[in-house]
């Protein structure tokens, strides 16, 4: 009857109603599950590193001349072929930035020497984080990161979280994003083998299906243009446990074009193994100078004698570095000043004799 069929047409409507939600519900269902396995990834990634050395190369640069796009880095690095290693490093400046190979082949170094890169050391026991370059140095330990410039003698102290100089510390190298981030993410299977997290700030984070390591980061300014690129190669298993890409390039572009390069490539590494407590101590010479940046007023004091550990120096309660006066060169006006003097000293003993010989 019309009746039964009616009922009949009502019903087939309701099951593909509830096939269809059915089929949002397991799809939101298994997003979320996504997110959460991918947070729990990281979180185990980070633990992971309980003690670290490791010895790698950075290098960070501004692209001179070139005119790259992202599409264009994104093909240079993906056909990069040297394995981490400097022969890498020439290879990324050569296709990035030959102005600046152009220039370092031109310059010469018996008159002041440049390197391209920095040969560093990364010591980390799980409390304390040493980096240890050709340079310059940084320690972070009990509340204070200490900067140590090689050239200049000079040790700045910051409160922990402070310092506003980069560096490249374990966070950068093992490349695992703060897992908060996922908090709003949402979750696709974009390739075989690869999730696609987006981000509410519109920031993109590609990561291995299985163990959820990052492989690619893109973040937009808010009118979609492409402001920074990070890419993680060279996925390696060390000693200790530990599997990390080797090599991290992240890119920052201006106006459409490539601007910033920061990069790293991992030479060597051992992960939970026992770190020796004098890699977290700093020894200072006579002539540095320290310089408390602490109390958000700069002072300074230049040691007289060498101090066996700069850290216990900064913490000591009793310890008050002291400014250092400035040299301030030739002080014009107070020569003047001195020479008046004398020379009213002079006209008035003068004076007194012209008046002594006149009774």
């Amino acid at each position: 009857s019309t009746f039964d069929a009616r009922i009949m047409g009502y019903l087939r409507y309701y099951f593909l109603f509830s096939l269809l939600l059915c089929a949002v519900s397991i799809q939101a269902i298994g997003s979320s599950l996504d997110t959460d396995s991918v947070q729990a990834s990281w979180k185990s990634l980070q633990s992971a590193a309980a003690t670290a050395e490791i010895h790698f190369l950075k290098t960070t640069m501004t692209v001179e001349e070139s005119k790259l796009t992202p599409e264009q880095i994104s093909e240079i690095v993906i056909g990069l072929e040297a394995e981490p290693s400097t022969q890498l490093f020439s290879e990324v400046i050569h296709k990035l930035n030959p102005a600046l190979e152009q220039r370092f082949e031109e310059h010469d170094q018996k008159q002041q020497a440049w390197s391209l890169w920095d040969d560093r050391t990364l010591y980390f026991d799980g409390f304390s984080e040493r980096s240890i370059g050709e340079n310059d140095e940084h320690l972070q330990t009990q509340d204070v990161h200490l900067v140590h410039n090689f050239k200049s003698r000079g040790i700045d102290c910051y409160e922990l979280g402070q310092s506003p100089i980069f560096y490249y510390g374990l966070d950068w190298l093992l490349g695992i994003p703060a897992p908060r981030l996922l908090n709003e993410a949402t979750v696709s299977e974009t390739s075989p083998g690869e999730l696609t997290l987006d981000l509410e700030n519109g920031k993109q984070i590609v990561v291995d299906a299985d163990t959820h390591q990052p492989i690619y980061e893109e973040s937009v300014d808010p009118d979609g243009t492409v402001n920074k690129i990070t890419f993680f190669r060279d996925q390696t298993s060390y000693p200790g446990g530990v599997s990390l890409p080797a090599v991290k390039i992240q890119v920052g572009f201006k106006n459409g074009f490539a601007k910033h390069v920061m990069m790293s490539a991992i030479l060597d590494a051992k992960f939970n193994v026992e770190i020796d407590e004098s890699k977290f101590e700093m020894p200072v010479s006579k002539g540095s100078v320290l310089t408390d940046l602490r109390s958000g007023e700069r002072r300074s004091k230049r040691s007289k004698n060498d101090v066996s550990n700069a850290v216990e120096y900064f913490i000591a309660s009793e310890t008050q570095p002291r400014p250092i006066a400035a040299d301030k060169g030739f002080d014009l006006k107070g020569f003047l000043l001195i020479a008046n003097g004398i020379f009213l000293m002079v006209l008035g003993f003068f004076v007194w004799r012209k008046a002594k010989w006149s009774k």
